[in-house]
Order: structure tokens, then sequence, then C-alpha cells
């Protein structure tokens, strides 16, 4: 299953969806089309990829139910929608995005959230400012393993390796999720045996013992 086919799986049981960053629209016009939803936002920052959603959204005959909003992060969204997804960037703009508009975050049913990177920053920001980590996935798509994470408005303690590695990825220890690690393993194990630096090097060893703790 692509990172695509998952994030909009995710989105069935609800009405509404707001997609940020939204690119070239693949996600609201899978969503509707494949499940149906009834009313979809496409939002980016940048006037090229929104003309070019909205090109792809009349292709699909659902102009009629997918809008087109040009904004930055949610800062020009003045809907509501059930769902929100944020995916394509790093853990760190995500998190940005959200804090600069955490009102609108909290009135939606459930945050889509795909990084591409730092994702303990981002699951750390949600369980500081009240959300749920309601399931997690990971998945290996053209050449990159991406943590798709579902949050939920919400309070719930977690510990540090639970916003290190996942509370739900830890535990379930897919395939793709023990690859993932033993890669980031074997480059730090290459990192410790060239450093030379007293202090690194036992942060470097640190990380690899916090690894094969999870692992």
């Amino acid at each position: 299953m692509t990172r695509l086919d998952y994030i909009t799986s995710l989105l069935s049981e609800y009405n509404s969806v707001c997609d940020v960053g939204t690119d070239h629209g693949f996600v609201p016009i899978k969503a509707v089309k494949d499940y149906n939803i009834s009313k979809a936002y496409a939002l980016d920052i940048n006037e090229g990829p929104l003309d070019n959603a909205k090109k792809n959204i009349i292709d699909e005959g659902l102009d009629d139910k997918i809008e087109c909003i040009l904004s930055d992060g949610l800062k020009d969204f003045c809907y509501h929608a059930d769902a929100i997804v944020i995916a394509g960037m790093g853990g760190i703009l995500i998190k940005t995005i959200l804090k600069e508009s955490l009102s609108k975050a909290k009135e939606a049913k459930a945050l889509i959230l795909c990084p591409n990177k730092e994702e303990p920053l981002l699951r750390e920001f949600l369980v500081n400012n009240g959300f749920i980590i309601a399931s997690e996935h990971i998945l290996f798509d053209r050449g990159h393993y991406y943590e798709i994470i579902k949050a939920i408005p919400g309070d719930m303690e977690y510990n540090d390796l639970d916003i290190l590695y996942g509370p739900f990825l830890r535990k379930e220890k897919s395939k793709e999720f023990i690859d993932k690690w033993n890669i980031k393993l074997s480059q730090l194990l290459k990192a410790y045996d060239k450093c030379n630096n007293l202090d690194k090097k036992n942060d470097i060893l640190n990380k690899i013992n916090a690894i094969k703790e999870i692992l």
C-alpha cells in the first residue's frame, strides 16, 4: 500500500477533509472518489501547486466537491473539516502549522499527519498540546520510510520511548519498523567507529543502546 492509499483510507469515516500543502490535490481527489467524502478543501501556500491541484480536480470532474484555497498552513482556512491532513513535509514544519492555528486544529475530529522526518518532535508537540495519538502506521514507499500518525483531541501520558519511537509502532514492531531502525543502527555503528570525540562517541553509544532496547 502506498502512502497516498493509506492516508486516504484513514479518511473513510469522515464527511469533510482539509488537505494542507495539497500540491497536486491527490489526497482530496482520492478521498472523494474512493471514500465518498462529501466536501474537501485543498490548501497550499503557493499558487503554482494550487493551480496544478485545480487542473487535476477539474479534470476529474470534482470541482463541485473540492475547493482550492491559497493559504499559509491553516491561517486562511475559514471552514470546518472533520479531518485535517498534513503530509509531505518535515515534522518541524507540521508542528509550526499546527501551533500557529492550534484552535482550528482542535476543532477537527482527527489530524492525519505524515512527516518525512523529525517525527519525535511532532509527537512531543502533539502530546504537550492536548492531543492523543490514536493510531500509527509505518510503511515503505518510493525509497523512504513514512510514519503516519492519527491524533485526536485529548490527554494521555506518554514516556520517552513513546515519543522517540511511537507508542504503537514500538510495541507492534512491524517489519518496516524493524528495517528502519536496523538501518539507523547500522549508520550509528559506523559513525561510532569513525568518531574520535569522546562526548560525541558517548552520545552515539547512548543512541545505539536505545535502538537495541526497542528492537
